[in-house]
């Protein structure tokens, strides 16, 4: 019997919306990259499908057989759900990127 709202209806709610799905996941930490005079920081993300969950962490697998990373919850700003990629976004991303061409 779960009493509604206890942590073990909470993980099954989660599991439910996530286990399975491949997810991106935005965390709090953040990497500085300094571009001459600029610092700019980034935050951190994780991708991988959501293999299983316990009070501290979220593992995530690069196929559904191994674990390849695991995210302290603490730490987690955002979870999404990532779509498939169509193949006309496949395309886009292997074009290369129009700043970068030289124009003749």
């Amino acid at each position: 019997m779960t009493i509604p709202g206890d942590k073990t209806e909470l993980a099954s709610a989660f599991m439910l919306a996530f286990g399975g799905q491949f997810v991106t996941i935005t965390t709090s930490l953040s990497v500085n990259v300094s571009d001459g005079d600029k610092m700019e920081s980034f935050p951190i993300n994780f991708e991988g499908i959501v293999l299983d969950r316990d009070d501290q962490f979220i593992y995530l697998g690069e196929s559904i057989n191994e674990i390849s990373s695991a995210v302290e919850r603490s730490k987690i700003v955002h979870i999404q759900i990532k779509e498939e990629l169509t193949v006309v976004d496949q395309i886009f991303d292997n074009m290369p990127d129009p700043k970068k061409e030289e124009i003749n």
